[in-house]
């Protein structure tokens, strides 16, 4: 399963419309971010003179990207997709669905 997937009931209750209501789906997504995040996560000071490399991710809701240098996060970046981008069609939405 994709980050993103992960995350998107917990990014659901951060909307302005959103009724806050916790719910077991959300504590699942939290704690297996918790433990995504403590086994991979500690950002690396970027050395301008090695190569970067950029990993994206999405799905059907979300999208994100970690920029990193040999194997180390550098920078993170994560947004929900508003609901007329949930719309738009990509290359895996495609080779899924095909």
């Amino acid at each position: 399963m994709r980050c993103s997937e992960t995350l998107a009931p917990l990014t659901l209750l951060t909307s302005k419309n959103a009724k806050w209501k916790w719910t077991e789906v959300h504590q699942k997504a939290f704690d297996t971010m918790k433990k995504i995040v403590a086994r991979e996560v500690l950002l690396s000071y970027p050395n301008f003179n090695d190569v970067f490399k950029i990993h994206t991710d999405a799905s059907a809701t979300q999208l994100g990207a970690v920029i990193s240098q040999k194997g180390k996060p550098i920078a993170f970046y994560s947004r929900k997709l508003n609901p007329t981008q949930t719309l738009y069609n990509n290359q895996a939405q495609i080779a899924r669905n095909s």
